[in-house]
């Protein structure tokens, strides 16, 4: 149940989000973020962002930083690579190096 908004700053667009995950079979927690993102001639985008869940009472939490491109493959569609890291984890080891490749669908 995410509540999102975008501001448009100096060229850039500021995306907050914030949210309750409510999963039917674990618990629940909260998660947000943060992102700029710039859009280049041509329509690839580029993005810097934070995201950061925790659990119900807030005790346990991760922070994570990533650095994004989404190249448009066609009108609706984009290619949408990742990589990044976590900077903060007191639910298991650190980790190093993450990395997303995904197809992005606008409808």
């Amino acid at each position: 149940l995410p509540v999102q908004w975008q501001l448009t700053v100096a060229g850039c667009d500021l995306l907050l989000e914030a949210g309750r995950a409510l999963p039917s079979k674990s618990a629940a927690g909260w998660y947000g973020g943060v992102a700029l993102l710039r859009v280049l001639p041509g329509g690839t985008a580029l993005a810097v962002e934070l995201n950061w869940q925790a659990d119900h009472g807030l005790h346990h939490s991760e922070l994570v930083a990533n650095l994004a491109v989404m190249v448009p493959l066609t009108e609706r569609a984009g290619l949408l690579v990742t990589v990044g890291r976590e900077l903060h984890n007191h639910n298991a080891p650190r980790a190093n190096l993450l990395g997303y490749v995904g197809c992005q669908l606008s409808l």
